[in-house]
C-alpha cells in the first residue's frame, strides 16, 4: 500500500506520474471541479487511484453487507417475489412465471454487484427487477450449459480424470463466473476460463473467503429446509425463498465490493459515491494545503510568495493569517514577521481571541525583541490582557512611553493605571510607581473633559441664544493632557 508523502498515516488516493508522487485527497488541486484533478507541484493532471488504498477489506464490513438489503424497497421486493414464487409453484405451467421471477431477482442481484463494484454502497432502485428478467434467466442457463458442455467435451477428449479437475475448477470459479458476467453482461466472458483464472489470481487468497461465505449461506438455507421437513408447505416455501433471495443480494453485494476493493489489480478505478460527490474546496483550504506541502518540502520562499499572493485576494482570511503567523514563527523570518505582526495581533483582537493575544505577543518578542507596536489601542489591549494573566513585565514594556508616542490616545489613563499596578510587583521600581501614579491621576482628571468633546465645537453647535451662556458655563478651552509630563523610560530589562 502506498501512503501520502505529506500525511504518512493517510493512504494515497492519487499519483502524479511527472513528480513520481503519491498523495491523498487534501494534497490535490481539484481546480474548478472534481473531474479535473491536478498536482500542486507541477500543475499536470494527476491520476486517481480510486479506493485502492482506502477501501476497507470486504471481510471487515460483513455487518454492513448484511444490512445492505435492509431497506423498505429491497425488502418489499424480496418478500413479494418469494410469495409469488410459492404461489406459482403449485399452478400448472407455473414454472414459467417462476423462471421470470428468478430472472428478475437475479437481474437485481447483478445490478447490486455492478453498482457496488463502481463504489455505490447503497442498494439500487428495484425497478430494474421488473423487466428483462427472463432474458437474464436464459443467459444464466446458457452459462450453466456452457460450463457443463466444456466439462463434457474435456471428458470426451482428455478423459474422465481431467474432466473432474476441470469441473472442480469451474465449481471453485462460480463467484468469478458471476462477477465476470455481472460486469460485462456477456456469456462468453463469463465462461472464459482465462478470465476466471485472471480474476482469481488477481484477488488471491481473499477469493477463498468468498467461497467460504457462499458455502455458509447455502448451508443455512439447507438447514431451514431441513427444519421444515421434506413436505414444503406454502409458508415454509415462502420463508425458504425469502432467505435465499436475501442471501443472494448480500452475496452479490459482497462480490461487487471485492471487485471495488481490488480494483487496481483488475485494471479500473472507482471510488465510493459519497467521495465522488465531494464539492470543490474553498480557495483558502486549497491554498493552505498547497502551502503545507511546500513547507514540508522545505520550500519556504515559495510558500511565503503564495501566502502574500493569497492575502491580496483575501486580506481578511483569519485562518490564513493564523497559519502564516505560525509559519513565520516556525522559520524565524524576522523581516516578514515585523511587517505582519501588528496585523495578526489586531486580527486576534477583532475576533476576541484574548487567550492567544498574550502568547502570540511573547512569541513575537522571542524573534523580534525590540518590536514596537504601531497602534496605541493595540498596545493598550495587549497590556490589559497581559495584566489579567499576570504578565506584568509585558505591561511595563507596552505602556512605558505611550504618553510621548500617543499623546491623544483617549485610553492613556487606563493604560497608566495598569502600569502603576504592575509596578507594585517589582520592589526595585517602587519609586517609579509613585511618579507614574501621579501621571495616571492627572490623565484621569483630564479624561472626562476629553470625553465630553471639544468645547469650542460644542459651543459652535449650540443655538445662537445659548452660545454665550454655554461659553460662560464651560469656561475657556483647555488643552488635553495639560501639565502632564512624561517620565523618562523605565530602566528595566525584560
Amino acid at each position: 500500500m502506498e501512503y501520502c508523502k505529506y500525511h504518512p498515516a493517510s493512504p494515497a488516493t492519487y499519483h502524479c506520474g511527472h513528480c513520481k508522487l503519491f498523495v491523498c485527497d487534501p494534497c490535490v488541486d481539484e481546480g474548478g471541479s472534481r473531474t479535473v484533478d491536478r498536482c500542486f507541484k507541477c500543475g499536470n493532471e494527476i491520476q486517481s487511484l480510486g479506493a485502492t488504498h482506502t477501501a476497507k477489506p470486504f471481510w471487515r464490513r460483513l455487518e454492513q453487507s448484511f444490512r445492505y438489503p435492509l431497506n423498505a424497497s429491497t425488502i418489499s421486493l424480496v418478500v413479494a417475489f418469494s410469495v409469488l414464487q410459492s404461489v406459482f409453484a403449485a399452478l400448472p405451467l407455473g414454472f414459467i412465471v417462476q423462471l421470470a421471477l428468478f430472472g428478475g431477482m437475479i437481474k437485481y442481484a447483478f445490478d447490486c454487484l455492478e453498482k457496488t463494484s463502481s463504489g455505490e454502497l447503497v442498494a439500487p432502485d428495484i425497478s430494474s427487477a421488473y423487466s428483462g428478467g427472463l432474458g437474464v434467466a436464459f443467459q444464466v442457463i446458457l452459462i450453466i450449459l456452457g460450463l457443463a458442455g466444456m466439462v463434457f467435451a474435456t471428458g470426451e477428449l482428455l478423459g474422465e480424470e481431467v474432466a473432474m479437475l476441470v469441473g472442480f475448477f469451474f465449481l471453485f470459479s462460480i463467484p468469478a463466473v458471476l462477477i465476470n458476467f455481472g460486469i460485462s453482461r456477456n456469456v462468453i466472458d463469463a465462461i472464459n476460463p482465462l478470465k476466471m483464472f485472471q480474476l482469481i489470481t488477481s484477488i488471491g487468497l481473499p477469493y477463498g473467503l468468498i467461497i467460504g461465505f457462499l458455502l455458509i449461506m447455502s448451508a443455512s438455507v439447507g438447514v431451514i429446509n431441513q427444519f421444515f421437513g421434506d413436505g414444503l408447505t406454502f409458508l415454509s416455501s415462502t420463508i425458504s425463498s425469502m432467505v435465499s433471495n436475501y442471501y443472494m443480494i448480500v452475496m452479490f453485494h459482497l462480490m461487487g465490493y471485492m471487485i471495488f476493493q481490488y480494483q487496481s489489480r483488475l485494471g479500473f478505478v472507482a471510488r465510493e459515491s459519497s467521495e465522488q460527490m465531494v464539492e470543490t474546496r474553498p480557495e483558502e483550504d486549497k491554498t493552505i494545503s498547497h502551502i503545507s506541502m511546500l513547507v514540508k518540502d522545505g520550500e519556504y520562499e515559495s510558500a511565503n510568495k503564495i501566502f502574500l499572493k493569497a492575502f491580496k485576494k483575501h486580506p481578511n482570511a483569519l485562518r490564513l493569517k493564523q497559519y502564516y503567523y505560525e509559519f513565520l514563527i516556525a522559520i524565524k523570518n524576522k523581516d516578514e514577521l515585523t511587517k505582519f505582526a501588528d496585523d495578526y495581533l489586531n486580527s486576534l483582537i477583532q475576533t476576541k481571541r484574548s487567550d492567544k493575544l498574550v502568547i502570540s505577543y511573547k512569541q513575537i518578542l522571542t524573534i523580534i525583541p525590540d518590536h514596537v507596536i504601531a497602534s496605541a489601542k493595540t498596545r493598550y489591549l495587549i497590556a490589559k490582557a497581559s495584566h489579567a494573566k499576570g504578565e506584568h513585565k509585558l505591561v511595563l514594556k507596552l505602556v512605558n512611553g505611550m504618553k510621548a508616542q500617543f499623546p491623544d490616545f483617549p485610553g492613556l489613563a487606563d493604560a497608566y493605571e495598569l502600569l502603576v499596578d504592575s509596578l507594585s510587583f517589582f520592589p526595585k521600581l517602587k519609586s517609579q510607581q509613585a511618579k507614574f501614579k501621579v501621571i495616571a491621576e492627572q490623565l484621569r482628571e483630564l479624561q472626562p473633559k476629553s470625553r465630553s468633546g471639544n468645547k469650542a465645537e460644542f459651543i459652535e453647535k449650540s443655538s445662537p441664544e445659548n452660545q454665550a451662556e454655554n461659553k460662560q458655563l464651560l469656561g475657556p478651552e483647555e488643552p488635553e493632557n495639560k501639565e502632564v509630563k512624561e517620565l523618562p523610560p523605565l530602566e528595566f530589562k525584560l
